[in-house]
């Protein structure tokens, strides 16, 4: 780089600090004067290609300018093509993009300008670049608590909220001082508080302490989120206590009594470790710890149907639907347990069975059997999930209900969100459409490759010392068995976010239906009196 060169990055850098310090002042007319100067002279540095957008972005932002947030994402997207191989340089970029899409997402909701949640570009669009910009663990640890953060929001908003707790939960264990996470990690346990079932007293509690925390540390909110973020957190303090005719519960410093897992046998031992770790209990009991206790190692969360008396009998047929759903999802979690799980007597059971030699290093055994059979038993409650809501909502059909089938229809190349579903307001519904639009767009494409292949073809699972082995020319048909762990693991935790949404959806719905009619709570039967 030449001397000119250099001086042109420096004067380029003060330039860019001296914006971000105008937008952190709210100075929106210093911050577009800036931001001007900034691409008239020094569009040409690399500084611009990286920061730029940023600064275009952060200042549209500020001034409601919809045009200024447009051209930073141009100019990131642009410059996104020419760094592919710069990993730390693509998460900077891609963050920034993100940021950008999220900002379009603000000026509209500020000036009341989005009409449909259900098929508004820019958040799926922040959501997208927000994911590529955590792909790599490159990056300043800023940076990626960041992109974390916003990825949690735009969850939050188009109804992720599992997925949001979780990137939440995620963040306050880097830094537990983060007050907007705690805050809005508080919010989303309030939300699902009503589905869960025997701990719906303890998930108030957990909400209300963690909201309350994070009112204690003002300044933050403030910062971050302004006067309304705190006047708003402080009104759904106000109303958890309402909720409680015994206040001193909500200070209650005690939890739920530790399970002492050395007392357990190893198998229940290391299959608790194993959905712990992975977060696959249907439950939002959280720990900041390791201590592990009843409810968060129960599939705790249920739902409540409004019927008349007489229309008694449509209860129990979509409470059959659920328990089924609950059942399945509990059966594909063991299932990939027991894959890891390797003992004596399966090793002997799985030798009874002979495989043709395919000279390629291919695998064949019960075990492999296992993991397949609990991705596809996972991926099938997708399915399940769609034929309820088919029923419940009253969307007939036509013919075979997938997952995928009910959501939108194509129109002059256009997908159109189903006007029986998008009629519904409920932010859990909406979730669940999210999920189908992150198949749909290829977000979850080896997901469905997998899928696929086990269905209509078959999955050729190669030990991760042998990749070399796999055959290029039938890739969609052959996977590392560590990958293939991690697809599966990841699907089943898409399946648990569906679960937990289409509960809460029901049970806000029939929330609606309660006047004049009476709730029928799904019954809850102790399993092990009939084992």
């Amino acid at each position: 780089m030449s001397g000119m060169n250099i001086v042109r990055e420096k004067k380029a850098t003060k330039l860019i600090e001296e914006i971000f310090e105008a937008t952190r002042l709210s100075n929106k007319r210093k911050s577009k004067q800036l931001t001007v100067r900034l691409c008239r002279y020094y569009s040409d540095t690399r500084n611009f290609q990286v920061n730029g957008p940023s600064c275009l972005i952060e200042t549209g932002d500020l001034n409601d300018d919809k045009e200024l947030i447009s051209r930073g994402i141009d100019i990131g997207e642009a410059a996104q093509s020419t760094i592919l191989k710069d990993n730390q340089a693509y998460s900077h970029i891609s963050y920034n993009i993100g940021n950008g899409y999220y900002c379009l997402f603000k000026v509209d909701r500020r000036n009341g300008a989005v009409a449909n949640y259900y098929d508004y570009i820019p958040l799926q669009k922040a959501k997208w670049y927000f994911r590529r910009a955590l792909e790599f663990e490159t990056g300043s640890s800023q940076l990626r608590m960041q992109a974390n953060v916003n990825l949690a929001n735009v969850y939050d908003t188009v109804g992720r909220v599992v997925e949001s707790i979780h990137a939440y939960e995620k963040i306050l264990k880097i830094d537990q001082n983060f007050a907007m996470a705690e805050a809005n990690l508080g919010q989303a346990l309030l939300s699902f508080a009503n589905v869960c079932g025997m701990y719906r007293e303890s998930t108030l509690v957990q909400a209300y302490k963690l909201i309350r925390s994070a009112l204690g540390k003002e300044k933050y909110i403030l910062q971050i989120g302004g006067d309304p973020a705190f006047r708003f957190f402080n009104s759904q303090c106000e109303y958890i206590r309402q909720l409680f005719s015994d206040k001193a519960v909500l200070e209650d410093d005690s939890d739920h009594p530790s399970i002492d897992l050395q007392k357990r046998t190893r198998i229940e031992r290391e299959y608790i470790q194993f959905c712990s770790a992975n977060k696959l209990f249907l439950n939002f009991h959280i720990h900041f710890s390791e201590i592990v206790c009843v409810a968060s190692i129960s599939d705790s969360l249920m739902i409540t149907l409004v019927e008349k008396i007489k229309e008694e009998s449509r209860f129990k047929h979509l409470a059959k639907y659920i328990n089924q759903i609950k059942e399945d999802y509990a059966t594909a979690r063991f299932l990939i347990f027991q894959y890891g799980n390797r003992q004596p007597r399966i090793n002997r059971i799985s030798k009874l069975t002979s495989y043709a030699d395919t000279l390629d290093y291919a695998e064949n055994n019960l075990y492999l059997g296992i993991l397949k059979s609990s991705f596809s038993k996972a991926y099938s409650i997708l399915d399940k999930i769609g034929v309820f809501l088919d029923e419940y909502i009253g969307l007939k059909t036509k013919g075979k209900i997938y997952f995928n089938s009910i959501w939108a229809r194509k129109e002059e190349g256009a997908w159109i969100a189903n006007t029986k579903i998008s009629k519904y307001k409920h932010q859990s519904l909406l979730g669940l459409y999210d999920i189908y639009l992150d198949f749909r767009s290829g977000e979850y494409e080896k997901i469905t490759k997998i899928r696929n292949a086990l269905m209509h073809q078959r999955l050729t699972v190669v030990s991760e010392f042998f990749a070399f082995a796999l055959d290029r020319n039938n890739a969609e048909m052959e996977i590392i068995d560590s990958d293939f762990v991690k697809q599966t693991i990841e699907l089943l935790m898409i399946v648990k976010s569906a679960i937990c949404n289409l509960i809460l959806f029901v049970n806000n719905n029939e929330e609606e239906k309660r006047h004049g009619r009476i709730a029928m709570p799904m019954f809850v039967f102790d399993q092990e009196q009939d084992l």
